[in-house]
């Protein structure tokens, strides 16, 4: 929509693992908050901004539903910054905020059509209401994955969610995917790059390869 989205906010140094005479580790974890801008992606002009309570660390937005997402991304390698247990949703053309949830969730949360998705829970886009969602994976250090119909992660090894069914996750056994985005939905394909080299598990097939769908007959 020709806008550009960002969070400035100061760094949290209390995330630093290394220290200097001139620059110690805080002792406490304090991160101050900072605002939320939309520039135009043309000459940089600031469309709006917002600077009440913008604590997020990652932003996700959706142009056809006039939604922007702030949240942490509370993963398994989390820093100390990313606390988690916040959602919030603002207007993307005006920037007001439309709701904002407590929510214990554990994974970067994604936007799907008109609904929040992370492992912890789903949300309406729109509301914030509570949606039905029996998503329960093993472990796993992966990012959350989608396209419209399904969703894609490591679950020991690769797993898979129906969102139609919306049942519980299915299994691709015997692969170790990544520790990051490394099941991709694209083009009516699942790729999926081997992540097993690094690892001393054993996992029986060390390759990429790619899923298609195929018809029921």
């Amino acid at each position: 929509n020709e806008k550009l989205y960002l969070i400035d906010r100061p760094l949290a140094d209390f995330d630093r693992t290394k220290e200097t005479r001139s620059k110690p580790i805080p002792k406490t974890a304090k991160h101050a908050t900072g605002q939320l801008l939309c520039l135009s992606i043309h000459d940089g002009y600031v469309l709006w901004k917002n600077k009440e309570d913008i604590y997020g660390t990652m932003i996700a937005v959706s142009a056809e539903n006039d939604a922007l997402l702030m949240s942490y991304q509370p993963t398994s390698f989390k820093l100390s910054s990313e606390k988690g247990g916040r959602l919030s949703v603002f207007n993307s053309t005006t920037g007001e905020k439309t709701w904002e949830a407590k929510a214990n969730y554990r994974s970067r949360p994604l936007i799907n059509g008109k609904t929040v998705y992370a492992q912890g829970g789903a949300w309406n886009l729109k509301s914030g209401e509570p949606q039905p969602f029996n998503f329960k994976r093993s472990y796993g250090c992966g990012i959350l994955a989608s396209c419209e119909n399904m969703m894609f992660f490591r679950s020991a090894t690769l797993g898979y969610f129906d969102f139609n069914k919306n049942d519980s996750i299915e299994n691709y056994g015997g692969v170790r995917p990544g520790c990051w985005i490394n099941a991709i939905p694209a083009g009516g394909l699942v790729l999926v790059p081997d992540a097993s080299a690094a690892c001393s598990c054993s996992y029986l097939n060390k390759s990429w390869f790619a899923l298609e769908t195929q018809t029921a007959k």
